[in-house]
């Protein structure tokens, strides 16, 4: 899972200047503002601990392990990305969205807190990652948000589209009813920031196409009927 979506996501950036098309926009018809904020990561673990609690503890295969520590420093992606947006541009989305991927992040601690894992985060500042992939995949996300606000936009929709499908993937890999449980918040959360990108660009006069869902899969989330 891991190589193969920093491989698709890198070709995607690679593909940026097509990525979408402008369109004329009316300024009186531009919908309010999405700040991309999730009701559900709020609270952080507060609403998640509970249901969390009361799962088993099951032996973790290897391959969940392994996804267990990639999507840590993925929503470590996310998030410093965001800030990196946040502190060029005064769009509420980045602020909310980088707080709303901190909480992410906090779900997943609680299994490797449970599963008493390495935290592949630790001792990492802002823009520094273990894994040598992430770690270019970060670099060329954080260049592409430097360009403009549309860039930073459409970075963060290319971010949620592919954790979108690492995290379906992953549930589909896993067994333990607890990790099932913390993907399957994460990706309620990545689908409703996909939502707050797309409108975000919108706003813009973008109309972005996706790069990693397929069109359908695409326009179901955006429609609101999944994740």
């Amino acid at each position: 899972m891991n190589q193969f979506s920093i491989s698709r996501l890198l070709l995607a950036l690679l593909a940026l200047p097509g990525l979408f098309l402008f369109s004329q926009c009316d300024p009186d018809e531009v919908d309010p503002i999405d700040t991309g904020e999730d009701p559900q990561t709020l609270s952080c673990n507060a609403y998640l601990v509970d249901e969390f609690n009361a799962l088993p503890v099951e032996d973790l295969s290897a391959v969940e392990n392994a996804d267990v520590l990639f999507l840590r420093e993925e929503e470590k992606l996310a998030r410093d990305v965001y800030l990196l947006s946040k502190s060029l541009y005064t769009l509420p989305i980045f602020d909310n969205i980088s707080q709303s991927e901190q909480c992410h992040m906090d779900h997943v601690a609680l299994l490797l807190d449970r599963y008493e894992l390495f935290d592949p985060t630790t001792g990492k500042a802002e823009g520094e990652f273990l894994d040598p992939a992430l770690q270019t995949l970060y670099d060329d996300l954080a260049a592409q948000s430097q360009t403009d606000l549309v860039g930073a936009l459409t970075a963060g929709a290319l971010i949620e589209e592919t954790d979108i499908v690492d995290l379906k993937e992953a549930i589909d890999a896993a067994d333990n009813q607890d990790v099932i449980l913390v993907y399957e918040r994460l990706l309620q959360g990545s689908g409703n920031h996909l939502r707050a990108y797309f409108k975000n660009l919108q706003n813009q006069g973008v109309e972005y196409e996706p790069q990693v869902l397929s069109q359908a899969e695409f326009d179901a989330i955006i429609d609101g009927n999944q994740p």
